[in-house]
């Protein structure tokens, strides 16, 4: 008998969850970034922004860590091909290897165009990387 009864709660929990999952909104990158700048202007606390918008405020809060390291990123140069550009243009070229665990060819074209030595992808083969070491060391010869 209570081994009936347990089964109807846990069912009942599933049918539940399955509900919110499937109603679950979706948020796009506009709205997230409209809701962030929104709550940063702070023309209304984050608590009546949150109302208003229908989320929770730990949602807000998620979204705007996230905005904010996107854009400290963006700020330290975090990319490897306008650093090597930004060298380049300073008048300090320097033989230089990029590797990188998210490859993409336009990436690859775009720095091997620049005039990096080798664009490598994690994990790195030794014996690729004694050749690109080889090839930056010779380079300036």
């Amino acid at each position: 008998m209570r081994q009936a009864s347990k089964r109807v709660p846990h069912s009942a929990e599933k049918t539940v969850r399955d509900i919110r999952r499937a109603t679950r909104r979706h948020h796009s990158a506009e709205e997230k970034i409209r809701n962030v700048l929104e709550g940063l202007r702070g023309e209304d606390s984050v608590a009546e922004l949150c109302r208003k918008e229908g989320i929770n405020q730990n949602l807000y809060y998620r979204w705007s860590k996230e905005f904010l390291e996107a854009g400290k990123k963006r700020l330290a140069c975090d990319d490897r091909i306008e650093l090597h550009r930004h060298l380049i243009d300073a008048g300090r070229a320097i033989p230089t290897i990029l590797v990188t665990a998210y490859p993409n060819d336009v990436d690859r074209i775009r720095a091997l165009n620049d005039g990096v030595v080798c664009y490598l992808r994690k994990p790195v083969d030794e014996q690729h990387l004694k050749r690109c070491l080889h090839a930056a060391l010779t380079s300036g010869e």
